[in-house]
């Protein structure tokens, strides 16, 4: 049976994986991008106790303890998973959703080790001196109230996808309804729509546009 990998074994490989994604990002490479974001969720899951704790207790130096920084920080992976790749059709809306659930769940687990991490301290108050209490503590307090922020921020980004796939559909629905139908018209008819939509809408292959004067005019796409 292998070991399991160390700590800093496997910040170097998320820390390598940040560099192969944004690489891939670059080169508009869709299907890389996926494969090693979800790569990256896997890592940061598995690293996660000792983040935390690294995060929470900091590190003791010559000149004293300071507090210590959480070398992954669970945004650039999710944030394709749910948005980018989203948009460019490689993840339907269920998986996009279940991605957003999934930063959730990662976070409140976060929220869940430093608020046993705050009650063991507390529990040890009368064997550490008052200094390195006030700076666990505080350390803790910051943490938990970075929570309602990451909820709002995951919660929002369910909204904007489940709005977004209603527009594809919406789209998809009136240009198979009306082919040929100009962008500007399709515009009109949805007031809550904008050039954007149907731009994301053909590059997810679920229409097709041609140029035609000032407009475009737009197709459906077989078996979409």
């Amino acid at each position: 049976m292998s070991q399991p990998k160390s700590h800093s074994a496997l910040l170097d490989e998320y820390m390598r994986l940040g560099i192969v994604l944004h690489e891939a990002m670059r080169a508009h490479d869709a299907e890389d991008c996926v494969d090693t974001a979800r790569q990256m969720a896997v890592l940061a899951w598995e690293a996660l106790p000792s983040e935390i704790m690294r995060g929470t207790e900091g590190i003791k130096t010559e000149n004293g303890w300071v507090c210590g920084a959480v070398g992954m920080c669970v945004r650039q992976e999710y944030d394709y998973l749910t948005l980018d790749a989203f948009r460019r059709g490689l993840v339907d809306a269920d998986t996009a959703l279940r991605y957003c659930d999934e930063v959730i769940a990662l976070e409140e687990e976060k929220l869940s080790i430093v608020r046993s991490y705050r009650e063991m301290l507390l529990q040890q108050q009368r064997d550490i001196t008052e200094r390195m209490m006030e700076i666990k503590l505080r350390k803790c307090d910051d943490l938990e109230k970075d929570w309602p922020r990451f909820l709002e921020f995951w919660q929002d980004r369910k909204t904007a996808i489940r709005i977004f796939d209603e527009k594809m559909t919406q789209i998809r629905t009136t240009v198979g309804n009306i082919p040929g139908i100009l962008q500007s018209d399709l515009l009109r008819q949805c007031a809550d729509m904008d050039a954007a939509d149907i731009y994301w809408a053909s590059k997810r292959g679920s229409i097709r546009r041609e140029k035609k004067g000032r407009s475009y005019a737009l197709f459906p796409v077989d078996g979409k």
